[in-house]
């Protein structure tokens, strides 16, 4: 979340999003119309050079008006500063959606029942205080989570690690 009042969302209600399958087929469905996804990863910095909310709009407004000129309908990141109600208002008036990201920590011990609850509480207040804005599409929870792990902080064997975080994920 950001420092700056968040913007309400627009007077649209969330999207109805589904994903489901059909005969052998996976079908992505927005408000009950099937649609591809053509996205692309998209982690600006804007909110943490700490630029103004003016300045991160402008700059919003210029990619993704360049994106909906290239097809790409959906956008997704990996941390979590970068993406907040600004991003969600931008990308709904361009009609990009958004996978809204939530990293787990790497480098933290998986099987402290403090740390888990901490971790569900982040992730729920951060769909509360998104789940509104109709530009989101997913949740993208957890990324790479494996790759990063701190085995030196938490020296057990990596395979009891993978097996603990896979258990709470």
């Amino acid at each position: 979340p950001t420092s700056t009042p968040i913007p309400e969302p627009p007077v649209i209600s969330a999207r109805v999003v589904k994903i489901f399958k059909e005969g052998d087929f996976w079908r992505y469905t927005v408000d009950g119309r099937q649609q591809r996804i053509r996205g692309m990863g998209y982690n600006p910095t804007y909110v943490g050079d700490n630029l103004p909310d003016a300045e991160r709009e402008s700059l919003y407004e210029r990619d993704f008006n360049l994106m909906k000129s290239m097809g790409i309908n959906t956008i997704l990141g990996w941390f979590n500063q970068e993406f907040d109600a600004l991003t969600l208002s931008v990308a709904e008036r361009y009609g990009i959606g958004v996978v809204v990201p939530h990293m787990f920590p790497e480098d933290v011990d998986y099987t402290n029942p403090d740390v888990r609850l901490t971790i569900k509480a982040e992730v729920l207040d951060r769909v509360r205080l998104y789940k509104d804005f109709p530009a989101v599409r997913v949740w993208g929870i957890g990324n790479e989570v494996f790759h990063d792990m701190n085995l030196r902080k938490y020296p057990f064997n990596k395979d009891i690690q993978k097996k603990v975080f896979s258990e709470f994920y």
